[in-house]
């Protein structure tokens, strides 16, 4: 399984994205595994391509995750909102809310996270080593 954040995800669809190849490229290696993508990436993800790509980009994703055998979308609970707010509270490195619940999710999982955010990734190392 493989945490997808949402910088992975606009690079990926967005042509003009810095990481677009690399995307495609990287995407090849995991598209088998288990993408898990929670319902605050899902937001934000087509937020952010509505307002750099467009309506349709952003609807576009939105099917096509709906229609992907190995996406599984999650909807955080109370106890992942809780858990966010505790990485959230203690970071290291700068974060938002939503970068907060995907660390939560890969520690709670033990999966690693296809993402282009720096800070995400040494958050990520740091909590796994306050553990």
């Amino acid at each position: 399984m493989i945490i997808i954040d949402t910088s992975f995800l606009v690079a990926l669809l967005h042509e003009d994205d810095a990481f677009h190849q690399q995307a495609i490229s990287e995407m090849k290696k995991i598209e088998m595994e288990t993408q898990l993508i929670s319902d605050y990436v899902v937001n934000e993800t087509a937020t952010v391509l509505n307002n750099k790509a467009g309506l349709q980009k952003a609807i576009s994703f939105i099917e096509a995750i709906k229609s992907t055998e190995n996406v599984e979308i999650y909807h955080l609970d109370y106890y992942d909102f809780e858990s966010t707010i505790k990485i959230f509270e203690k970071q290291r490195h700068k974060l938002s809310f939503i970068d907060a619940s995907i660390v939560h999710l890969a520690l709670t999982t033990q999966s690693k996270i296809a993402t282009y955010d720096k800070n995400i990734i040494k958050e990520f190392e740091a909590s796994k080593e306050r553990l």
